[in-house]
């Protein structure tokens, strides 16, 4: 479904990475050689995985027959093929954070600001420039991208249930939630922080499990609209009942590509 794109993607990513590592020493407008010289070895990473997605054998047409008469042997091997899909989606989450903590240590400096160069610190400084060109793409990125390694990978939660789909491997889709429960808890409390994140009065008519499901997803797409502050209370309600499905991988890599060259644009880098 998204192969063509992850296949372009990883190509565009694959050209960021050459450009950002072949940056000399010194050149106008570079803060220092080495972080960028690790971004352009973080994005080189995210191009091998998103490849590795856009190359999958797709999934043949129809429902899998179960394999009933089936050797221990060609079980093992159906469930490490399943397993692998979702290893490559997951790498993409963990790779991709790698590449926006990297180049939170180039972009934060750059500007200037004297803050630590971190991804925290990178939110809150665009949040006080709404109107530049990287704010939307690194608010969405932040919850997007970051938020979900955190909740997904990071701070694993094996009571959380699985709600992960894909049609083939380049349309996977990952996610994780906590069961629903007679109290109501914890969607109930997590609803209420979303719905604070979005400007939303309480409504005590909802059932707070699916509504809790809902306005995640909502949460994801209005990310781009969310300062620091607002994020902040998506990741506590993500932490506290789950983050149900990750945004489709083409649309975060988008993001992350704007950012960088955005960023390579500042400062003179041919990306193109």
């Amino acid at each position: 479904m998204y192969a063509e794109s992850l296949r372009k993607q990883a190509r565009n990513l694959g050209t960021v990475a050459v450009a950002l590592v072949q940056v000399p020493f010194g050149r106008p407008g570079a803060t220092s050689s080495q972080p960028t010289y690790d971004l352009g070895h973080a994005v080189a990473r995210l191009a091998v995985v998103t490849d590795r997605i856009a190359t999958a054998q797709p999934e043949p047409d129809g429902e899998r027959e179960p394999l009933r008469s089936a050797s221990l042997g060609e079980h093992v091997d159906q469930l490490l093929a399943d397993e692998g899909k979702f290893v490559d989606a997951y790498s993409i989450f963990l790779f991709g954070s790698q590449v926006l903590h990297s180049f939170a240590r180039v972009e934060v400096p750059r500007r200037g600001s004297g803050l630590r160069p971190d991804w925290a610190s990178l939110v809150k400084l665009l949040d006080r420039f709404p109107g530049d060109p990287m704010t939307s793409s690194i608010r969405y990125l932040n919850v997007a991208l970051v938020l979900a390694r955190d909740v997904l990978a990071e701070h694993y939660v094996p009571g959380h249930y699985p709600t992960a789909s894909y049609s083939d491997a380049s349309s996977i889709r990952l996610g994780r939630v906590t069961p629903p429960s007679d109290g109501g808890e914890p969607h109930l409390a997590a609803d209420t922080l979303l719905r604070q994140a979005l400007g939303l009065a309480p409504d005590s008519n909802v059932d707070p499990f699916l509504d809790y499901i809902h306005l995640s997803e909502e949460a994801v797409e209005r990310s781009r609209g969310m300062n620091f502050e607002q994020a902040g209370l998506v990741r506590k309600a993500f932490q506290m009942a789950g983050y149900h499905e990750t945004a489709p991988v083409p649309w975060i890599l988008d993001a992350l590509l704007a950012v960088l060259r955005e960023h390579a644009k500042a400062r003179g880098i041919a990306v193109d």
